[in-house]
């Protein structure tokens, strides 16, 4: 399992693109992200979530 720690700035897109090129590069194919950084609030932290499961879903 693969860990992605994102921060202030960094929007769904960035990480999405990220987890694709460390799964290229390990073959890993699970990985955990932690939206800590990146949101200020729960609410903030799942958008961001649903926005990277969105985006990784479509490939």
């Amino acid at each position: 399992m693969g860990r992605a720690n994102t921060d202030a700035g960094r929007g769904g897109t960035q990480v999405a693109d990220t987890i694709g090129l460390l799964h290229e590069r390990t073959g890993i194919n699970h990985f955990m992200v932690d939206p800590t950084y990146a949101s200020e609030t729960v609410d903030e932290a799942i958008d961001h979530s649903r926005d990277v499961l969105d985006l990784m879903a479509q490939g």
